[in-house]
This record gives structure tokens, C-alpha cells and sequence, in this order.
């Protein structure tokens, strides 16, 4: 029997051409097999150790709602609702005949295009 080291096995492993080695610099990219732990996972989130996973439609409905709720909390919705309350307020004054004249004069339509 041939005496195999476990630098042989990882000759082995390499590509045989030089080309492809060249072509990629990535020291991943010359051997054949794939990273086992390269899984790309979320990252872990602490549970809350009182609430037990939904049981039935109900609370599973109940928790999407409440996901719903909390999420309009998130910065990115509160910005685009003042950026909507705000547009929607510098629009009024144009659409009513008695202050389109003062809305035009104060150039209001310039602040709606920024």
C-alpha cells in the first residue's frame, strides 16, 4: 500500500491547471470541495423565554399583527409619514380656490419637488 501523507490529500485538492488559479485570487476559489461551515445564516436572536411558539391560527394572526404594529415604529416608516403629511399639507392650500392665489405667490409648488 502507498504511504499517503496529508499533504498529498491536499495536492489533491487543488485544481491541476495553473490557469484558474490565476484567474481568481481568492484562496477558495483553487480548491474543488466547498466550505461545510460556510452556511450564511442569520444571526442568532435572543428569545424571550415566556412566550412559546403560536399554537394555532389565531395567535399566529395575533403575532403578525402585533409585527405589523412594532414596525411602524421603525425609522424608515416614521420618515415617509411626515414626508406624507407634510406633501399633503403644502398641497391643500393649491387645491382651494381661496388660497391657490397665496400658495402660487409663495411658491409652493418648489417645495414639493424637493
Amino acid at each position: 500500500m502507498a504511504d499517503i501523507s496529508l499533504i498529498d490529500i491536499i495536492r489533491g485538492l487543488q485544481h491541476d491547471s495553473d490557469d484558474s488559479a490565476s484567474q481568481t485570487d481568492s484562496p477558495s476559489s483553487r480548491y474543488v470541495f466547498e466550505d461545510p461551515y460556510d452556511l450564511n445564516l442569520p444571526t442568532p436572536r435572543r428569545r424571550d423565554p415566556d412566550v412559546l411558539p403560536p399554537r394555532n391560527l389565531v395567535e399566529r394572526v395575533a403575532g403578525t399583527v402585533y409585527r405589523a404594529l412594532v414596525s411602524l415604529g421603525s425609522g424608515n416608516v416614521v420618515f415617509a409619514l411626515k414626508a406624507g403629511i407634510f406633501t399633503v399639507l403644502l398641497c391643500l392650500p393649491s387645491l382651494f380656490k381661496s388660497s391657490a392665489g397665496f400658495a402660487y405667490r409663495e411658491l409652493f409648488h418648489f417645495n414639493l419637488r424637493q
